[in-house]
């Protein structure tokens, strides 16, 4: 992601996976946090995987409250706990929006 030459985040999604897009990676830089930029790469997912999919999945770790708070806020549900995902001893949450109902 960039904005006035800089680079403020970064995002990566996996399509297809799951019926609906996977994604692995949001991350916007502290420079750039609290002005609505997650919230608007959300809506632009949404937006392009609405003709093609049902869902739009994530994976959020499970002591992450800011990133469990923000997936939340953009109407996303936890639908598993992942134990030992990425490392023994930590777990992940699966969450998951519909977009399609």
């Amino acid at each position: 992601m960039w904005r006035a030459g800089e680079i403020i985040g970064v995002v990566c999604v996996r399509s297809p996976w799951l019926r609906g897009p996977y994604l692995e990676l949001l991350a916007v830089f502290p420079s750039a946090q609290g002005g609505g930029i997650g919230r608007k790469i959300l809506r632009w997912l949404e937006e392009e995987s609405r003709a093609a999919a049902n869902n739009i999945w994530t994976v959020a770790s499970e002591g992450n409250e800011h990133a469990r708070k923000f997936y939340r806020a953009s109407h996303f549900v936890e639908v598993a706990t992942l134990p030992n995902l990425v490392a023994k001893g930590y777990n992940e949450i699966l969450l998951r929006k519909t977009i399609n109902p």
